[in-house]
């Protein structure tokens, strides 16, 4: 996981967009541009959109366990996570309250 974390910059690029591209050229034979466009585009659109899809399913039906002390410092975030790890400034704020 340190290889990944330490060279995630030059990483990404190759493996989300240069390997998705020369695969089929290589391979299969397709034109660059189908490509790039199919393989690489529209896999990216459609895999980011999958996620934003899960967060608001997620956002909307499912279990969100509200607490009054969150919300009173990030009120425009519903947050679905237990334990949400508190900054110091504002575990002082709740501890004097």
């Amino acid at each position: 996981m340190k290889l990944l974390s330490r060279h995630y910059v030059y990483l990404m690029p190759v493996i989300a967009f240069i390997l998705p591209t020369l695969i089929p050229v290589f391979l299969w034979g397709e034109t660059w541009s189908n490509s790039w466009n199919v393989a690489t585009i529209l896999r990216y659109v459609w895999l980011l959109n999958m996620t934003w899809l899960v967060n608001s399913a997620a956002h909307t039906w499912g279990n969100q366990p509200y607490d009054k002390y969150v919300l009173f410092f990030l009120p425009y975030h519903p947050h679905h996570l237990e334990g949400l790890s508190l900054t110091i400034p504002q575990k002082e704020i709740l501890a004097h309250s």
